[in-house]
């Protein structure tokens, strides 16, 4: 199981960098920084759900619960967000994507910040945490883990194929 869950762990990482590749290269970086999560939502579910139905079929010889569906779903979502983690770092350490990204989320959060009337000195501290090394590999590491983890509590409910309350009568 933990070789399906890492495929598709992998499936979802690539798939989402590219999304961040392609939303900072055709300059949507406000629209990602104030948009709401369904599309990484369905970017992320989508693989996941196909990744339980495998594993359902193949590990489980397609008679699962919920339980075990909602253990493959964390693993492959774990999986999922150390893999996105290391190749955010990896983009970080060659100076292809972050650099982008970095400019564009401060442009962002400097509008945004003074539309709210901040002051100059928590503009200036929050764009200095923003430049922190390795800080936009965390925040989307965590972002995936987070939706894939709720997508997958979702998604065993319909992975699932038998009753897990009345199994044990």
């Amino acid at each position: 199981m933990i070789k399906k869950a890492a495929l598709f762990g992998a499936i979802i990482a690539v798939l989402f960098v590219l999304s961040i590749v392609v939303i900072v290269k055709i300059d949507l970086a406000e629209v990602e920084f104030n948009f709401p999560l369904v599309f990484h939502t369905l970017l992320i579910g989508i693989p996941l759900f196909a990744g339980m139905h495998s594993i359902r079929k193949n590990v489980y010889n397609n008679a699962i619960n919920f339980a075990q569906a909602f253990y493959s779903g964390v693993i492959i979502s774990v999986c999922a967000a150390i893999l996105v983690v290391l190749l955010m770092i990896g983009c970080e350490m060659v100076g292809f994507l972050i650099p982008d990204l970095i400019e564009k989320a401060t442009a962002v959060t400097i509008a945004d910040l003074i539309k709210q009337k901040k002051t100059q000195a928590e503009i200036n501290q929050i764009v200095a945490s923003l430049k922190e090394p390795y800080m936009f590999s965390l925040f989307y590491g965590m972002r995936v883990l987070l939706i894939s983890a709720f997508s997958a509590t979702i998604l065993s409910l319909f992975v699932r194929n038998r009753d897990t309350f009345n199994e044990n009568k």
